[in-house]
């Protein structure tokens, strides 16, 4: 059987296999053509192959063996793994693909890819960028099953399927995300002029408590950063924070006061330190880094080394700035 679109699923039951299908067909039924279908195998006691048509592309393919391995509602254990043949504009084109979930992954929206020559790349839903890894995991060739009997589920019976209520894609989940917080930089400026105007003591405490709340957004919602167009708009509009505080200051004569100053640098240091530790991070470990102290090691060192630097990077060019 040629190794285009399978996938091979060790534990779970058939029924929670078939539902998770099932959802991801729901999710992604207008993508698909009217008459698309999944065949469905039992291969031993807790096995099973899904077979899709050949014309399922290498996208939707990613995404259908990430979702069976992270559905949303269905508590299983599953291995999943999947072969496909890499198609135009990726780096792997025409080659053989042996598609998995690397253990030590747990932002659960990638899959990484392993192909005939051994080459490992990474594929990030979220980043959209394939990335090459090293070490490569070893190519796995698929075990030779006979495959009988398939249970066929169709595009058409399950378009009218409801989609889970909270399922969302990620990248129109961090749009959101980003337009919030560009709502309230926004609001920030236009009601600056109006708190000079009426109080400008009151504007100084405000401006740095808004500067506090960005930057800690900013330290929180990390995966927003880690798109470059979101990463880049936000440093514009850190910097352009940082301006509005000198020149209301310079012009309203504001009294200098450190933790004020130190606060409105905030969000823009967060940024400039995040850059910087992302990139070693992802040189060393060859993933993305996660801010979070209850992760692994390497992630705790990497979220303290940010939070820390983040908190007392402010103060030093309040320091070097007089």
């Amino acid at each position: 059987m040629p190794l285009n679109n399978l996938i091979y699923i060790t534990g779970g039951t058939r029924q929670q296999i078939k539902q998770a299908l099932q959802d991801w067909i729901g999710m992604y039924a207008e993508t698909l053509p009217t008459g698309f279908h999944f065949d469905l195998y039992k291969t031993a006691a807790d096995s099973y192959c899904i077979k899709a048509k050949p014309d399922l592309e290498n996208d939707g393919f990613f995404y259908l063996v990430n979702y069976l391995f992270y559905p949303i509602d269905i508590n299983y254990q599953v291995e999943v793994i999947g072969y496909t043949t890499g198609e135009e504009n990726f780096p792997f084109q025409g080659q053989q693909l042996f598609v998995f979930l690397a253990s030590h992954d747990d932002e659960a929206d990638n899959v990484y890819v392993t192909t005939a020559e051994n080459a490992t790349y990474k594929v990030s839903f979220g980043e959209q960028a394939i990335k090459p890894i090293s070490p490569a995991t070893p190519y796995q060739p698929p075990v030779q099953l006979t495959l009988e009997h398939p249970e066929r589920i169709t595009t058409t019976a399950n378009k009218t399927r409801e989609k889970p209520a909270f399922v969302e894609d990620e990248l129109d989940d961090l749009e959101r995300r980003f337009k919030l917080f560009y709502y309230l930089f926004f609001g920030i400026f236009i009601a600056s002029p109006l708190m000079l105007f009426f109080d400008p003591i009151y504007f100084k405490h405000a401006f740095s408590v808004a500067g506090i709340g960005l930057g800690t957004w900013l330290l929180v919602d990390y995966k927003i950063l880690r798109q470059s167009v979101y990463f880049f708009l936000c440093l514009f509009f850190a910097a352009f924070y940082c301006f509005l505080w000198i020149k209301a200051k310079d012009s309203f004569y504001l009294s200098d006061e450190y933790w004020i100053n130190a606060a409105s640098y905030f969000p823009l240091c967060v940024l400039s330190l995040q850059w910087s530790l992302r990139r070693i991070y992802l040189s060393l470990l060859n993933k993305e880094p996660v801010f979070d102290r209850h992760g692994t090691f390497p992630e705790l060192v990497y979220t303290l080394l940010l939070m820390f630097g983040s908190i007392l990077l402010p103060f030093w060019l309040v320091d070097i700035m007089g």
